[in-house]
């Protein structure tokens, strides 16, 4: 195997040279140019094929190119690799909307059984390289891929590959190496470290990312490196891409910029974990000498360097630096792409930021001794910049130490407040087991007293000389009677004691009788009128919890007129649908709620009942009515006395149309 690379000055000269090649079978030309023209691209293949019988070639545009061990910009690097021993199949494919579609058949057509290498050449602004890649796994995830998307000189504009049959910029080209002899060997520098918060991708499409941490892409940007840079994209975002951990580490850069979202080379998906990445000159420069090591035991005839043109733009002179280190080894050519095709793992990746490369030799023969050519000095500027990635990195550490400390104490104090509410759900149910039983005593006072009567009667009856069967029976009758209304009322008052947590869809206009009826006998006894106005409401809830709500209301309201002398003592209970809430209202007019406690009445253990309140009524009513069925209980004071609201959404057969 024999290279040369030509930087283009001409056709004349280029004709000159091509004279010069060993006349062989196979050759392929690596076309890497800066030049962004598909004429002169146009011109170029025209050229060579018409100088060079049955040549493969393989092109892209780019934004930068590579000649041993040189960068250079906006010019034409052409690089002839003549082999003995090696056959090169080379392929367009058009883009028609499915990239893994195109990926896969790009393979199939080139892939032979003694393929040791797939170059690809892609469309660097049209292309979801990860889409392209996945295509290729399908049809073999063992072969070595290199190569890279294609660059315009950072204006994201149009971008040009080629094989020997045409240019174009709707697609890609790829080359195979096939050879039982050939020797390919791949390796990569990347050296980006994540810096800062880590995010979370919450809304993406394969390689176009909508939102970061469920917020903009661009409030994102704006927030953590500027308002002045969102103009600035696509280009500044190339240079701190998204750093992503998972098997390996590897980034990605922004490509393109869209009204709502941001397009990248490659894709993230929802849920990845990302942080804004900077190179590290320091770690580069470490990992740069044991990848020299590992190349200096391989033979190598050429080398092709892909390398992403963020480390020019980045690491300038060091960017060079790598490239003048390794082209030691061997004549070398290639380019800086918009992403690299890389293959580690059994896979095929998609990197950016990353500087990558293949070794080639047809022959073997003695690696070359391992020298480290060109050591990367650290600046003063340097030295800034590592202490800041320094203290960026050491005080992320620290808050996200807090947060996980904070979280802690949190869910300690969550858990410690649910403890207290059960605490006070049980002192409030006691509280109300008492109120019941003084009910049940109302409730009892009258049918144990007709009991007594009718008892008494039946007992003068035995007594007397001829025995009326028929007033026995109906007395007898009418102390099972009473004896059955004595049952249902403690049947009632065990229903809504129960610790029943069932929720379902019940109704509203139900439940109010109901907590009504527990308390009848003693608004009566006390001189309380119930004024009702109810409507059928369907909720879903637990319908034992609104009933203890509404009963405390009640309750309020009736020791509310103990302190306030009047003849009349209404109460009006009303509910009402507007919209999608059902309101349940329970007014009084006893005087209303004092000003100076209106904003502690909701507390736990505020009381005006003296000693015997227990302050927890209306707290509860509001953590049953907020929790239990997610609504809000609110009061006011009216001309007369105080009204309760209290607002719960309805089922949805009951909603308003």
């Amino acid at each position: 195997m024999k290279t040369v690379n030509i930087e283009f000055e001409g056709f004349d000269n280029l004709g000159e040279e091509i004279k010069k090649l060993p006349k062989k079978k196979e050759i392929l030309a690596l076309i890497f140019s800066g030049v962004v023209d598909y004429l002169f691209l146009e011109e170029l293949r025209v050229f060579i094929t018409s100088k060079i019988k049955n040549v493969k070639i393989l092109g892209t545009t780019t934004d930068g190119e590579i000649i041993n061990g040189k960068v250079i910009e906006r010019k034409t690097v052409i690089s002839f690799n003549i082999f003995d021993k090696t056959e090169v199949k080379t392929k367009i494919e058009m883009y028609k909307g499915n990239l893994e579609k195109s990926g896969e058949n790009l393979a199939k057509s080139l892939i032979e059984k003694n393929s040791k290498l797939l170059l690809i050449f892609a469309d660097g602004l049209k292309t979801n390289g990860d889409a392209l890649l996945r295509g290729v796994n399908r049809v073999n995830k063992n072969i070595i891929v290199a190569g890279g998307l294609a660059g315009d000189n950072k204006n994201f504009i149009n971008t040009y590959v080629m094989n020997e049959q045409g240019v174009v910029k709707n697609g890609c080209v790829g080359a195979t190496l096939n050879s039982d002899d050939l020797i390919v060997h791949n390796d990569y520098l990347f050296g980006w470290e994540g810096i800062g918060k880590e995010f979370t991708v919450t809304k993406a499409d394969e390689n176009k990312i909508y939102e970061i941490d469920n917020k903009n892409i661009f409030e994102i940007y704006k927030k953590y490196l500027g308002e002045h840079v969102i103009e600035k994209l696509p280009n500044i975002a190339v240079e701190v891409p998204f750093v992503v951990q998972k098997e390996i580490k590897y980034s990605r850069a922004c490509i393109g910029k869209r009204k709502d979202h941001l397009i990248y080379a490659g894709e993230l998906q929802n849920g990845d974990k990302v942080k804004f990445g900077i190179g590290d000159r320091e770690k580069i420069a470490q990992k740069e000498k044991k990848l020299l090591k590992r190349v200096s035991n391989k033979p190598i005839e050429s080398i092709f360097i892909f390398s992403c043109m963020a480390r020019k733009n980045v690491l300038k002179t060091d960017a060079q630096k790598e490239v003048y280190n390794l082209s030691k080894y061997g004549k070398s050519a290639g380019f800086f792409t918009y992403g690299e095709f890389f293959h580690r793992n059994h896979k095929h990746w998609l990197f950016n930021e990353t500087f990558t490369f293949i070794t080639l030799s047809e022959n073997e023969k003695t690696p070359v001794k391992f020298e480290f050519l060109i050591e990367n000095e650290e600046t003063e500027c340097d030295i800034i910049k590592k202490s800041l990635i320094t203290f960026i990195n050491t005080t992320t550490k620290e808050l996200e130490e807090l947060n996980k400390n904070l979280e802690k104490r949190v869910k300690e104090e969550v858990e410690k407040n649910i403890t207290q509410e059960k605490i006070l759900f049980l002192q409030h149910k006691q509280a109300q087991m008492g109120e019941m039983l003084s009910m049940i005593a109302h409730q009892w006072r009258q049918p144990l007293n007709t009991l007594s009567t009718t008892c008494a009667y039946i007992d003068l009856l035995t007594d007397q000389e001829e025995i009326n069967r028929e007033e026995i029976k109906a007395a007898t009758a009418k102390a099972e009677k009473n004896i059955l209304n004595m049952s249902q009322i403690i049947d009632d008052f065990i229903e809504f004691a129960k610790p029943n947590h069932t929720k379902k869809i019940f109704n509203v206009k139900e439940a109010v009788l109901n907590a009504l009826e527990i308390a009848k006998a003693q608004l009566i006894k006390k001189g309380i009128k119930v004024h009702t106005k109810l409507h059928s409401c369907g909720v879903y809830g637990n319908k034992s919890l609104l009933e203890q709500t509404i009963l405390n209301l009640i309750i309020n309201a009736r020791d509310a007129y103990e302190k306030k002398n009047t003849q009349e003592k209404p109460i009006y209970i009303r509910n009402y649908i507007k919209g999608n809430y059902c309101t349940i209202e329970v007014e009084d007019e006893a005087g209303g709620v004092p000003e100076e406690i209106q904003e502690r009445i909701f507390e736990p253990y505020f009381t005006s009942k003296g000693p015997v309140g227990t302050g927890l009524g209306l707290y509860m009513s509001k953590l049953i009515i907020e929790k239990e069925f997610n609504g809000k209980i609110e009061f006011e004071n009216t001309e007369k006395g105080a009204k309760f609201m209290i607002e719960i959404k309805v089922a949805e057969d009951d909603r308003e149309t």
